[in-house]
C-alpha cells in the first residue's frame, strides 16, 4: 500500500506537450503510470513508464508534496526507442499547484520545472491514510508567479544543446 496517491493531466498552452500521471491508483502501486508526449517538431517523441517507484509524500496543513521516480521507454517519430529514467514531483501549496518532471537518458535530458497547474482537478494528491484530498483550485497561480519573479522552465537537451519547448 502507498502512503499517498496522485494524478496529473497537463497540456501546455500551445497544445503540443502533454504530461499524465496516475501514481498509486486506489492507494496501490499496481497500475501506476507516467506519460509524456512532445509534438514539438524538432524534438517530437513519446515516453511511457515501464516501472514507477512507490512515492514519497509530505502533508502539512493544506499543503502536500508527492515525489516518485522510475524508468520507461521513449520513442521518436522515426520509431527509434531508448530507455529513460524519470523523476516526477507534484506540489500542492496554498499559493497553488505545480509539477516538475525530469526525463534523462545518456544523451537526452528533458526538464519541466515549476510548471503551474491552473485548471481545477488537473493535479490531485491524496493521503492514503486519511480521507483528505488536495486538488488544484488556484486559477491565479501564473499571475502570482510572474508577480513574484518566478518563471517556469521548459527545456530539452538534445545533442549537447538546450532548446526551449
Amino acid at each position: 500500500m502507498c502512503d499517498c496517491s496522485g494524478t496529473l493531466n497537463f497540456t501546455n498552452e500551445f497544445g503540443n506537450v502533454f504530461v499524465t500521471a496516475n501514481i498509486c491508483p486506489f492507494c496501490g502501486l499496481s497500475g501506476s503510470t507516467v506519460t509524456f508526449e512532445s509534438k514539438v517538431e524538432e524534438s517530437a517523441f513519446t515516453f511511457s513508464s515501464d516501472f514507477v517507484c512507490k512515492p514519497s509524500c509530505i502533508f502539512s496543513d493544506d499543503q502536500a508534496l508527492l515525489g516518485t521516480s522510475g524508468q520507461g521507454t521513449a520513442t521518436t517519430l522515426a520509431g527509434d526507442s531508448f530507455p529513460l529514467i524519470f523523476t516526477l514531483e507534484l506540489v500542492h501549496t496554498t499559493a497553488g499547484d505545480t509539477f516538475n518532471i525530469f526525463l534523462i537518458s545518456f544523451d537526452f535530458i528533458i526538464l519541466f520545472f515549476g510548471i503551474p497547474v491552473v485548471a481545477p482537478n488537473e493535479l490531485t494528491i491524496t493521503d492514503c491514510n486519511s480521507t483528505s484530498i488536495q486538488t488544484s483550485t488556484n486559477t491565479s497561480l501564473t499571475k502570482n508567479n510572474i508577480a513574484n519573479g518566478f518563471s517556469p522552465t521548459r527545456k530539452i537537451f538534445i545533442n549537447g544543446k538546450w532548446q526551449d519547448l
